[in-house]
Order: structure tokens, then C-alpha cells, then sequence
């Protein structure tokens, strides 16, 4: 490819660098844009940033407020509320307690193993952090020793006094404390957006109200006069228990009560729909710890596993992309995609439990389980959705808990039995089924023989349940769902089968984490290889793939990646058919291809791959000076012994855990008993 035209980007020389303007605009780089002549020549060349701080060009901030803010207040925002700055070191001490954490587990393992009666693996056994187990056999204990003295001359060798906190990371802390001294004297709050957009800048007030407007909605909350006596609520849960006869002693028992003491009433927040007119906010509640959380927990790891049965059900886009592969569409199809409107507020409670119960006794032959103690379960659970805000408590009457566990399991159950129902009723009418149907959570795409099967679908689906509605697409040769764009194309004129590429909605904002962000180095690489995979999967024609591989190369350069590393990582992208060899094998889904004008279903196949022990840490400056990992290496003189073998039976992993981001560090909300306006 002839070269194209540079494109010269001229940025002031900025020496000081006391704020995080002067870090971003470090040096004066000026630098001219080529086209590689090589096997990636579609991928555009971009400025190389060497080791200066980056040129953050794509910066999102929403300030609804009349309040001008300067412009390092906007650049810290506009980081993304997932940037880490640099943690605090940490110290020998710290790093050593670390590596104590580790053992134990390796010592737990190797007491549980050798007793026959305790299941190391019991999901339902409740943790005991202050438990301390016995010494391991001698091997083991050796192979502990070996990391211990390991990771004790590498601190030795790279002492914590020898490592300096960069101007950069100090100008970060100070932007982050100025933040914070403006919230309360200005009103204000750091919200994220919906739909990843970005973070917002909102007066509380606003906020407040809006969260009331919600609340004060009769159908879906009632307000509760004070506080609900939830030692009632767990008296409750306990008559179940003691109802189909769970001994108080047994692991399940104290699993579901384990926060009888110390539970927290679920919190009501927003997140700000930006993108709507007029802006409005997305209710939104995190349930861990609340009283029923346990419970709906256990409901989900009953409930989620049966999800394959469902003929409609696909985990995800990459699902759909292997069925329809091989799928040769007959010469009469007609496609449509559709979505369920505000499916989880919308689902009455009564209904959904009746519609669990019909499902499991149409997969009786799936499962052991008894019935009742799953819907009398479940029914305490949706009718005991507590949440409060603002020191009020509120109860939700209509719709699936948001934020429980059960509420995706519980979705899929629903809609399952609606569609079954329509189906049941194309059956006994002598209407064409759909050539292939699918649904994931609340959106639904469908190809039908004619025009009326697709339209009765589309009446019936409508006009099921009083709340449930769809808004449809129908569009005969091109269609959104989810990620992808299917459309009749190249492949469908040359043998029947649909094109596709990756779909990306207008709205995107492209936040890439920024690449100075205190993430692990291949954490990075990750993504970026992640997403050029997800690109070359995704998209059946190589044009396709390159044009928009070109335009996620811009959006990581303006987001400061620098242009010789994002493209080494592209020439690690696999090719489509390895890809999907890959997910065939991964998903362990066999794609029908008989085109009977069944419906595909889903079979997945279980794996017993060795889950290694990991070493937990946080990531911190200190582990860039020695490679934590080599710590971990078993001796050759340890491979063959059984203990080893049977407690550690792969390499440990290192796991590094991230510091505070800007959401922990600035976007905490706080209220004083403020009352709507």
C-alpha cells in the first residue's frame, strides 16, 4: 500500500509538571503517520508515545452542573472511574503475610484431603479465617520453605527505601484530594454513566430526587413506616429450613444464615442514562450481604446449570456464531430480532414462581431436586426484597430483585415458559416453528419460513402477560443482535449462509483503561489481544475485520497506547478458523446442521480441568523489580512426590489484586437524611 499523506500532531513542550495537565502534555512530540507495507498492511501506523506520560485525546466527562471545573479536574475524570494510580508500597511485612495467606491454603488442602470425611470442595462450607491448620508433610513444608526464602532475598535485594513515587502518581493523589474537598461545599456528586459513557458530574439534589422519583413509583416499591424487623424475615427462612428437614448443624444450614448477625439492608443507586432524553438514572442495587443474598445465591447455583435445557438459550454472541456456521438457510427465511422492555421490573413475582415450578417438573427428568423446597425458597426471597436509601426503607412489589443472584436464572425460566407456551400453540395450530430461535436474557432473534408465522410470534409474544411487551425489528436482509450484524451478503449469495461482523452501538465512547493505569503489564496485552480475537471471530469477511481492527487501533492511540505496541500484539491475532476450533471446544457446543426446522439446542460438555492454587496479592510497585511467579516453581526434586501430586498438582498462579480505582477514591456517596425538593 503507497504511503499515505503524515499527519503532523504538534503538542507544547510543557516542563513543569506539578498537575496532571503539565504530566499528560510532558513532552513536545511531534510525529508523522505511516502505512506499513507488510502482511497487516490494513492497520493504520500511529505516533509512538515512547516512555512519556500519554496524550489522553479521548477524554468523556458529563458535567450537568453550571459549574466550570479547570482543566486538570477534567482530565482526571476523563481517565476512566477503573484508573488505579500507583497504591502505596507495600512492606516486607505485608508481602510476607501475604505468602503466610498462601500456605495455610496449601496446608488446609493437604488436611482435607487426608480427611475422607470433610469435602474441601463443599461451596456451602462457611470459611474460618482464624482457623489455623497443622504443618503439611515434609514435602510440603519444604517446597513452602523454598518460596518463603525466595521472596525474602528478592526484598532483600530490592529494598523499599530504593523505590521512588514518580511526580505523575503524587499529581494523581492531589487531584483526587481536591475532588473530593469540592464535593460537599459544591453539592456534588461523581457518577458513572450508563452504558460505560463515561463519568457524570451532577448536583446531589438532582440525584436525591431522582432516586425518589423511582422510589415513589406504587406499583413497583412501597415505602415501609421504619425499619423491618429482620429477625422475622430470617425466623422465616428458618421454618423452611426446618420444613424439609435441613439439620441446623449441616454446612447448607449455616451457609444461608451466615450473616443472621450481620447483615446490610440492600442500597439503592443510579446510574445516569446520558445517552436519553430527557437524562434520567438506571435504578441499580448490590445485594451481597443483604439478608436474602445467601439464599438467592443457592437458588442460582441450583437453577443456573439447567439453563442448557432452555431451546432458545445462548450464553452469549459467540454461541450464536457457532450455530450459525455451518446453518444453511433455506431460499423462503425471514429474520426479526426483538427486546423485552424492562424485563426484570416488569415480571410478576406470583407468576415467575409458577413458572419455575412448570419448569422444573418439564425437566423432571434433569435434575433430583425437590420442587417445593426451591419455590418456597424462592418466594421468600422475591417477596422479602428490602433496600433502602437515604435512611428509608422501601419494599419491591413488582419485578425480580434487582441485583439477587437468582434474578438471570429466574429470567430465562420465565420467558422459557412464555415461549414454550407460544410454540405449544404453533403446534396444535399447524404453524411453521421458527428455522432457528434464540434468546439471550431479554433479547430474541428468529428467522421463520413466512411472513405470518414471524408476525403471529410477534402478536402472541405481546400479548402473553399483561406487563411483558417487545419492541421488534423487521428487516429481511440485515439484522442487530447483541454484538453482531448479520446481514445477506457474500456468503449467504454464494451458499445460504448468513455474513456477520462486529456491531458497535454509535453511542460508544471507546474508555479504554489508559495504559498508565496501575494494572498489571499483561493485563493490557490481554485486552487488546482479547478484543483483536473478538474482531477477527466476529467478523466472516477479512475487509470487515481490518476496517475495524483500523478504527480500534485509533481508539486505543487516543486513549494513549502507543502505536509499535498495539501492533506487535496484532500480529498475535489468531486466524477465524483456529477462533472458532477454539470456542467449539471451549462453549463444548455441537451445532445441529440437519435444518429440520427444529431448534437448536445447546449442549455442553463438562470439564475437569486442574484448578491450581493461587498466591493472592495486590499489585504494587514493588513486584515490577522480581518476578513473583519463579517464587512459585516446584523443584525438580519435588515433581514425583505424591503429596505434592495430590495437593498441588499444577504450578501456583500468581493472582494480583488491584488497588483503590477513581470510583473507590472519588466516587463514594454519602447523605445526610437529605429530602427530595
Amino acid at each position: 500500500m503507497s504511503n499515505c499523506r503524515s499527519r503532523v500532531r504538534k503538542i507544547n513542550n510543557i516542563n513543569n509538571a506539578n498537575n496532571i495537565n503539565n504530566i499528560i502534555n510532558y513532552n513536545k512530540r511531534i510525529n508523522n503517520n505511516n502505512y506499513n507495507n507488510n502482511n497487516y498492511n490494513n492497520i493504520l501506523t500511529l505516533p509512538n508515545y515512547n516512555n512519556n506520560p500519554p496524550l489522553i485525546l479521548n477524554r468523556s466527562v458529563h458535567n450537568l452542573t453550571d459549574i466550570k471545573f479547570n482543566d486538570n479536574i477534567l482530565c482526571l475524570l476523563g481517565l476512566n472511574l477503573k484508573f488505579c494510580p500507583a497504591p502505596k508500597l507495600l512492606t516486607d511485612s505485608e508481602i510476607l503475610n501475604d505468602f503466610n495467606t498462601f500456605a495455610r491454603t496449601i496446608r488446609l488442602k493437604y488436611f482435607f484431603y487426608n480427611n475422607k470425611q470433610i469435602n474441601f470442595f463443599d461451596k456451602y462450607k462457611i470459611k474460618n479465617p482464624s482457623y489455623m491448620p497443622q504443618m503439611a508433610s515434609s514435602s510440603i513444608e519444604n517446597y513452602l520453605y523454598g518460596i518463603q526464602n525466595k521472596i525474602a532475598e528478592q526484598l532483600l535485594r530490592h529494598p523499599i527505601y530504593k523505590i521512588k513515587t514518580s511526580k505523575y502518581t503524587k499529581s494523581i493523589y492531589k487531584l483526587i484530594k481536591e475532588c473530593n474537598n469540592l464535593k460537599t461545599p459544591l453539592n456534588i456528586l461523581f457518577i458513572p454513566s450508563d452504558k460505560n459513557l463515561g463519568i457524570t458530574i451532577i448536583f446531589k439534589n438532582w440525584y436525591i430526587n431522582e432516586c425518589y422519583r423511582h422510589l415513589n413509583d406504587i406499583k413497583t416499591y412501597v415505602s415501609l413506616p421504619s425499619k423491618p424487623d429482620i429477625i422475622l424475615i430470617y425466623l422465616q427462612l428458618k421454618a423452611i429450613l426446618i420444613k424439609y428437614n435441613i439439620d441446623n448443624n449441616s454446612n447448607l444450614y449455616k451457609y444461608l444464615l451466615q450473616n443472621y448477625d450481620n447483615y446490610k439492608i440492600a442500597k439503592f443507586k443510579l446510574t445516569i442514562k446520558i445517552h436519553k432524553t430527557p437524562i434520567t438514572g438506571r435504578p441499580i442495587v448490590n445485594n451481597i450481604s443483604s439478608p436474602t443474598y445467601y439464599t438467592s445465591k443457592h437458588l442460582h447455583d441450583l437453577l443456573f446449570p439447567l439453563l442448557h435445557l432452555i431451546p432458545s438459550y445462548i450464553q452469549d454472541s459467540n454461541t450464536l456464531i457457532l450455530k450459525l456456521n455451518n446453518l444453511t438457510l433455506p431460499n423462503n427465511n425471514f429474520m426479526f430480532t426483538a427486546d423485552v422492555e424492562s424485563l426484570y421490573p416488569s415480571i410478576p413475582i406470583q407468576l415467575a414462581i409458577s413458572y419455575v415450578k412448570r419448569f422444573l417438573l418439564l425437566y423432571k427428568d434433569h435434575h433430583n431436586y425437590n420442587i417445593e423446597y426451591i419455590i418456597d425458597l424462592l418466594n421468600w426471597v422475591l417477596v422479602n426484597n428490602i433496600i433502602t436509601f437515604n435512611d428509608k426503607y422501601y419494599l419491591q412489589i413488582l419485578g425480580i430483585a434487582m441485583g439477587t443472584p437468582i434474578a438471570v436464572a429466574l429470567a430465562n425460566i420465565f420467558l422459557c415458559i412464555l415461549e414454550y407456551d407460544i410454540f405449544e400453540n404453533f403446534k396444535i395450530n399447524n404453524i411453521n416453528l421458527p428455522i432457528l430461535f434464540y434468546r439471550y436474557i431479554d433479547d430474541l432473534m428468529g428467522i421463520f419460513h413466512d411472513i405470518n408465522s414471524r408476525d403471529k410470534f410477534i402478536f402472541m409474544y405481546n400479548n402473553a402477560i399483561d406487563s411483558i411487551k417487545i419492541t421488534h425489528n423487521i428487516n429481511n436482509m440485515e439484522q442487530v443482535f447483541l454484538d453482531l450484524y448479520l446481514f445477506k451478503g457474500p456468503l449467504y449469495n454464494n451458499n445460504k449462509h448468513l455474513d456477520i461482523k462486529l456491531y458497535q452501538k454509535p453511542l460508544n465512547k471507546n474508555l479504554y483503561l489508559p495504559p498508565h493505569s496501575f494494572h498489571t503489564p499483561h493485563m493490557f496485552k490481554g485486552f487488546i489481544l482479547s478484543n483483536f480475537n473478538r474482531i477477527r471471530f466476529k467478523c466472516t469477511n477479512d475487509n470487515d475485520f481490518y476496517y475495524i481492527a483500523t478504527q480500534f487501533i485509533t481508539h486505543l492511540y487516543n486513549r494513549g497506547y502507543q502505536y509499535n505496541v498495539i501492533t506487535n500484539i496484532f500480529k498475535k491475532t489468531s486466524s477465524r478458523e483456529t477462533l472458532i476450533k477454539h470456542y467449539s471446544k471451549t462453549y463444548g457446543i455441537t451445532t445441529d446442521n440437519t435444518n429440520d426446522g427444529s431448534i437448536i439446542n445447546n449442549n455442553l460438555i463438562n470439564s475437569n480441568n486442574v484448578i491450581p492454587i493461587i498466591f493472592k496479592t495486590l499489585w504494587n510497585p514493588r513486584y515490577k523489580k522480581f518476578k513473583l511467579s519463579k517464587c512459585l516453581d516446584i523443584p525438580d526434586n519435588l515433581n514425583n512426590d505424591p503429596d505434592i501430586n495430590q495437593c498441588i498438582p499444577a504450578k501456583p498462579l500468581c493472582c494480583f489484586k488491584r488497588g483503590k480505582n477513581l470510583l473507590d477514591l472519588i466516587g463514594k456517596i454519602s447523605f445526610c437524611n437529605n429530602s427530595p425538593n
